[in-house]
């Protein structure tokens, strides 16, 4: 019976951490185009999300157009890695895109324009601090 209950636990605690990688991930920022509020090498906690849950002034987390290679985030997972991940703050929110800037340049929507909703990958929720 207790070998029951601790199997029974074991899948239900394997299920809750596959459904909280599924809405949350954590990357790595690469560069200085978020400089001062995120610094090279500092780790964010990214909640998974839609273009309705984006205000203007939220930090997000998206695939770098194509034909943009600048490494400015590390990729959280091996399907990540086959498209650079971009981190910036959103300045603009038009139906269906985002105008996105860095707060120190960078590449950004001045030379890649609105950035189409389905490559947001999702909100900045918070720096996690360095050890």
């Amino acid at each position: 019976m207790i070998l029951l209950v601790v199997s029974a636990l074991a899948v239900i605690a394997g299920l809750a951490v596959r459904r909280l990688r599924r809405r949350w991930l954590t990357v790595t920022v690469r560069g200085e185009s978020m400089r001062p509020a995120l610094l090279d090498g500092d780790a964010v906690l990214v909640r998974r999300c839609g273009l309705g849950d984006v205000s203007v002034g939220d930090i997000v987390v998206f695939h770098a157009p194509r034909g943009h290679d600048e490494w400015v985030a590390a990729p959280a997972t091996p399907e990540e890695a086959i498209r650079p991940l971009l981190v910036k703050r959103v300045a603009a929110v038009n139906p269906g895109s985002l105008y996105v800037l860095g707060d120190n340049g960078g590449q950004d929507s001045r030379a890649f324009g609105d950035l189409p909703a389905g490559q947001l990958v999702g909100v900045v929720s918070r720096r996690i601090p360095r050890r």
